[in-house]
């Protein structure tokens, strides 16, 4: 247990040092497209890093609908130390949703965003705005006012639409997620659950930044629709698969922009059928590629000296499962010493699947001189369209190996007689000079052989002792930072409170609620990056903290980030609060 500790400890430090070694890539981008009186997006992008805090700019000459967040991530593979290594990057987009009051040519400002306490502000952008039809959001009904469509589902809901119900494991199933209603001129995305999707390889699917609801029908009724997600996914296991739904808390907004009420969208569950690959004709060196695919491949050089490289690509192109199946291997005399293969990917994900093409890079140096011959390279993959297993082949390589003069021939006699004398049991006869030992000249009982035994047993117990070291340091850090929750978080309230007596609301409420996370972190040893409002619940719950107390604490949490973003038009007291804030980190301290 204490191995697996180091190790993941190892893990994380190794992560975090790549993670501050990146620079930050925060960026502002719009559609060219863009109408008087017809909304548009302006997506500000934060690439492999987490904000701890989003500035919107003030946006003159437009009316602001509203703001969504969508948080996603990719992984990449890569050959490191002969075996592959996964990469993960995330990426965290505001879109903020825009109205242009008249035609012109405006700038849109720049967006700060808060990482560790630094501000960083993305790129100004300039747009021209053309004549429109000033009509685009025309579509309500008269009983808009007061609708609880948490009660009314045909009004608002999400669709999720499947590419297929049934497919074969390793073929591709794209997902495609939409919002449907009648009311989108009045709502506001404040978040989006999206389900594990567990069982399966996924991977986004790109869709355009700025993206505008189109007018459909839905089982017959007029309805707006927006397509927000979309998915690849690759089943790893057999059997029925469920997709949970996914979740999406909106605003309902008022005639003016203002915040009426929360409601909540949902998908339906939906089940996938997948099936096993048939073992009838499966070839002995299949190694999981599933889709349609061709093989071609090319050698650099044919004849050589000894000492000297050859290097065999590979390209592997087509529709499929390229993230899953194994490099192909290849079959060279032992004569030849192998370098660790260079994948290099250049395909993308569509919702028809991942198309594009795998390139492998094969050196090998040569160690004796001869005419060796490399055998067509096989590659098998499983076609799900015609439900059939193919196999591949390339052209097989002649190669030559001449004598490298500039190498001495003692060279060529050593490594020949090792390659010969290769997995043999008995050896040629040694005719160069060695030690002979003396007869019953036994190591046990001497100096050599209580060493022996003494190192280890000296090194075990030191590595005992360092190890018990490390940990109660580990604990009394923890300790620390527990003990220090109250007073830290005490600080925090008294600069709330000193901004409460200024009026300064913004400032207030966003103390309030760096006092309340801070606290919880510091409290229980729980990073802040892995505190959100989604597994607050559950964290608090394991750590014995009542369950009135919890509701308390997301109800402050939930009305401070509303008063932030709705100032004029919210009745919370700052007063209240500031008591409650400060009650319940006294329920917890206790």
């Amino acid at each position: 247990m204490e191995k697996k500790h180091l190790f993941i400890l190892l893990i994380l430090l190794i992560n975090t040092s790549i993670i501050f070694a990146q620079e930050i890539n925060f960026t502002a981008q719009v559609s060219d497209n863009v109408k008087s009186g017809e909304p548009f997006q302006v997506a500000y992008t934060l690439k492999d890093a987490r904000a701890n805090k989003f500035i919107e700019p003030d946006f003159e000459n437009f009316s602001r609908l509203g703001r969504a967040k969508s948080s996603s991530s990719q992984s990449a593979k890569t050959w490191q130390n002969g075996k592959w290594v996964t990469i993960s990057m995330q990426t965290t987009s505001w879109l903020i949703t825009l109205v242009p009051q008249k035609e012109g040519k405006f700038k849109i400002p720049a967006a700060t965003v808060i990482i560790k306490g630094k501000k960083y502000k993305s790129n100004t952008l300039t747009i021209n705005v053309s004549k429109g039809t000033n009509n685009y959001y025309d579509i309500q009904d008269d009983d808009d006012e007061n609708v609880d469509f948490g009660d009314n589902p045909e009004k608002l809901f999400i669709n999720l639409e499947l590419e297929k119900e049934e497919a074969y494991i390793g073929e591709h199933i794209s997902v495609i997620a939409t919002f449907y209603s009648k009311y989108e001129n009045y709502l506001e995305i404040e978040d989006i659950a999206v389900p594990d999707y567990e069982g399966f390889w996924h991977n986004e699917i790109a869709i355009p930044q700025t993206v505008k609801p189109k007018q459909t029908f839905y089982n017959n009724i007029h309805y707006a629709s927006l397509t927000f997600h979309k998915k690849l996914l690759i089943p790893q296991k057999t059997g029925k698969i469920i997709i949970k739904p996914y979740e999406s808390t909106c605003i309902l907004l008022d005639w003016a922009g203002r915040p009426d009420k929360k409601i909540v969208a949902r998908s339906k569950e939906k089940i996938i059928n997948i099936k096993p690959l048939p073992v009838k004709n499966k070839p002995k060196n299949f190694s999981g590629a599933v889709g349609d695919f061709r093989i071609i491949s090319e050698i650099d050089k044919t004849e050589i000296k000894t000492n000297q490289t050859i290097t065999i690509k590979i390209v592997i192109s087509g529709n499929g499962n390229f993230e899953l199946f194994d490099p192909l291997k290849i079959n060279i005399h032992n004569s030849f010493d192998a370098l660790d293969p260079k994948e290099t990917n250049n395909y993308e994900i569509t919702s028809d699947g991942i198309i594009g093409r795998k390139t492998y890079k094969y050196t090998f140096i040569a160690r004796k001189p001869g005419d060796y011959t490399i055998p067509a390279i096989q590659f098998a993959f499983f076609d799900p369209q015609k439900e059939r297993y193919t196999t591949l082949a390339t052209i097989p390589y002649n190669i030559k190996v001449n004598k490298n003069d500039d190498i001495d021939e003692d060279m060529y006699n050593t490594y020949s007689s090792q390659m010969e004398e290769l997995g043999k049991d008995i050896y040629s006869i040694k005719t160069s000079n060695f030690k002979l030992q003396r007869k019953n000249n036994f190591i046990f009982g001497s100096a050599i052989f209580y060493l022996a035994y003494l190192i280890p047993i000296v090194l075990f117990i030191g590595i005992i002792l360092y190890r018990k070291k490390q940990i109660n340091e580990k604990i009394n850090y923890k300790q620390t930072i527990s003990k220090r929750a109250n007073k830290t978080s005490q600080k925090k309230l008294k600069k709330a409170e000193t901004f409460m007596k200024m009026n300064k609301q913004d400032d207030f409420y966003e103390e309030i609620t760096n006092a309340l996370w801070d606290f919880v972190s510091d409290k229980f040893s729980i990073p802040s990056s892995e505190l959100t409002r989604e597994n607050i619940t559950e964290i608090l719950l394991t750590k014995n903290i009542e369950q009135t107390t919890i509701n308390n604490f997301i109800d402050i949490i939930n009305k401070c980030e509303f008063v932030r973003y709705a100032p004029a038009t919210t009745d919370i007291s700052m007063q209240s609060i500031f008591e409650a804030s400060n009650e319940i980190i006294k329920t917890m301290e206790i």
